[in-house]
């Protein structure tokens, strides 16, 4: 299923050509994105490569890179932090830190989730990451929502975003997320 078709199918339309609300983007990612060895596009809601995941740079410069369409760099995840399952930074495209995404064990069944950006604030994750049923937010304002079930494909995942949020990092967050719940 696209991204364009996964959209059409919650909002009812079957496959109506229609515009989604402007109000939210929605784009489509697989998981394990770090695993793969080739560039992994990120469609948005009609289809179209709206980024793109180098895994290639795994192999030459030991670092997960995303790109927008026209491959300048947004940001990446150094190797050395790929393999980490407690914490991860972000690093924006012409470095310095976007952001550090934390998960913390609380009790023995739940963990909790903290994104600190560079400038300050922090996001909350609500819900299961591991099974790609969660939200974003800050404070009580909701930015971005993750779903596994929005999809029919074997390890792949939809990601709304909020109109006015970086897009390209609340993608990479999710896309860190998932390599650090494996």
């Amino acid at each position: 299923m696209t991204a364009k078709e996964w959209t059409n199918r919650l909002l009812g339309r079957g496959d109506v050509p229609e515009a989604a609300p402007s109000h939210i983007r929605r784009y489509m990612l697989r998981e394990r994105l770090a695993s793969i060895a080739d560039d992994f596009p990120i469609e948005d809601e009609e289809g179209e490569l709206a980024f793109s995941v180098d895994g290639k740079a795994l192999r030459t410069m030991h670092t997960l890179i995303v790109r927008d369409t026209r491959g300048n760099d947004l940001y990446r995840i150094p190797e050395r932090m790929l393999h980490l399952t407690t914490f991860m930074e972000i690093e924006r495209g012409g470095g310095g830190t976007a952001a550090t995404i934390r998960k913390t064990k609380v009790g023995t069944s739940r963990d909790r989730w903290t994104v600190t950006l560079a400038d300050g604030k922090t996001l909350q994750f609500r819900g299961s990451v591991s099974d790609h049923e969660y939200r974003m937010e800050a404070g009580e304002r909701r930015l971005a929502e993750v779903s596994k079930r929005w999809f029919r494909q074997p390890r792949t995942f939809g990601v709304a975003v909020a109109a006015g949020e970086d897009e390209a990092l609340l993608l990479t967050i999710a896309a860190a997320a998932d390599q650090m719940t494996r």
